[in-house]
């Protein structure tokens, strides 16, 4: 059969992108009649637990309710931006990944390939920033982008499959996905030799085997 085009669900995608134990934990969740499909970070709460702040403007009022709860949170996501960038410092690479956690959460990819974009110009958990842009450019269907940022992860000095495993599982699904099995199954190889539980690399080992034969 084929595919899925997205192969993990919400809960799975934890285990590509894990949030670093800082504010995105602390964070309290909103769920909006109108989500039917699951909730919001709430960004002003957020933005009040990011230190240190440059400016308190952004933190005296939240924006009235106006009944509208696309347009409130519309209006949030507003203020909130411009509170980023006039708190969050260029140089605070963790704050910048969690960012990128939170817009992806509730579905801003693009806001979110900022976010991890500015993550990767810090010199430490760079293959968790490559892996997430991975993710996001494989969302997004763009899969040639999404392997060529991944392919820089692999290229990382001092870094083993096991710290790879996610990034090899979406170099190996963005190559099935551009129709290229033959270099996807190496890929989803070093995968199994390394996690042979990881999502469907069983199921997805022995799909390309059978492509490649």
């Amino acid at each position: 059969p084929a595919p899925a085009e997205h192969p993990w669900a919400p809960a799975e995608a934890d285990r590509i992108i894990e949030p670093a134990p800082t504010r995105l934990e602390q964070a309290r969740r909103l769920t909006p009649a109108a989500a039917a499909d699951g909730g919001f970070v709430d960004l002003g709460e957020w933005l009040r637990m990011t230190e240190p702040a440059r400016s308190t403007r952004m933190l005296v009022e939240d924006p009235k309710p106006t009944g509208d709860e696309q347009a409130d949170f519309e209006e949030l996501l507003r203020r909130f931006k411009r509170g980023v960038a006039e708190n969050v410092e260029a140089e605070d690479y963790e704050a910048h990944y969690d960012l990128g956690v939170a817009y992806k959460e509730m579905g801003l990819v693009d806001e979110a390939i900022a976010q991890f974009q500015k993550a990767l110009r810090g010199a430490s958990h760079r293959v968790r920033s490559y892996e997430a842009l991975g993710q996001c450019f494989v969302e997004k269907r763009q899969y040639p982008i999404a392997a060529a940022l991944l392919q820089r992860a692999t290229e990382l000095p001092g870094t083993d499959d096991q710290q790879l495993v996610g990034v090899l599982y979406l170099l190996g699904f963005a190559m099935e996905h551009m129709g290229r099995p033959a270099e996807a199954l190496p890929y989803y190889l070093r995968v199994f030799a390394v996690d042979i539980e990881f999502r469907d690399i069983a199921q997805r080992v022995a799909a390309m085997g059978n492509a490649t034969t």
